[in-house]
């Protein structure tokens, strides 16, 4: 079933209301009123979409997450290989692109859900690059684990440090890091 159009329109600038606020005021320090009066829209309009600025901010995260997968596909059906983790590399170039407002997501209770969510994510990533399914054994399920903590980790040294390296390079580090020990454990 395709979304109304204008659903659609709604959502997204309700969405793009909140992310522009959370750069100037942060998460913490917003309300529900200050979206609808950036994005223009009603209360009981928000209230059909979302049920509160937290329900919000998760379907940002939601479509981020989908647009990181379509490409990460999209190199895949083009001939990038599984098993290789090639979907860092949007992950690291969105946040890359994205600086100011990594800063001011991850303060606070934004960088809670952000942190959940992302973590939502890539371990969804890593597991279907990885060819791990639901019956995963523990040995695959500690390799997510660490794959997806390793990056987490990686990203925030990055973010703290000023991102002074360029994505590529924080990729190249980070698989260097990561692919042989997966290799073995998964082999």
């Amino acid at each position: 079933m395709k979304t109304d159009r204008r659903v659609v329109q709604t959502r997204h600038k309700l969405q793009s209301a909140l992310i522009q606020l959370m750069v100037e005021r942060g998460y913490d320090n917003l309300t529900v009123q200050h979206v609808l009066d950036r994005a223009d829209v009603s209360r009981s309009t928000f209230y059909s979409h979302f049920t509160d600025k937290e329900e919000l901010f998760v379907s940002s995260i939601a479509n981020l997450r989908m647009s990181l997968t379509r490409q990460w596909q999209e190199e895949v059906d083009a001939g990038a290989p599984r098993g290789e983790l090639c979907f860092v590399k949007q992950y690291l170039s969105h946040i890359a692109g994205n600086h100011q407002l990594w800063q001011a997501v991850m303060k606070g209770e934004s960088g809670r859900i952000m942190t959940r969510e992302f973590r939502i994510m890539l371990v969804s990533m890593t597991r279907k690059d990885l060819g791990i399914g639901k019956s995963a054994t523990h040995r695959q399920e500690a390799a997510v684990a660490c794959v997806v903590g390793s990056l987490m980790s990686l990203v925030e040294v990055w973010m703290e440090g000023g991102a002074r390296e360029s994505a590529q390079q924080i990729q190249d580090l980070f698989l260097r890091l990561t692919l042989p020990g997966l290799r073995a454990v998964l082999a």
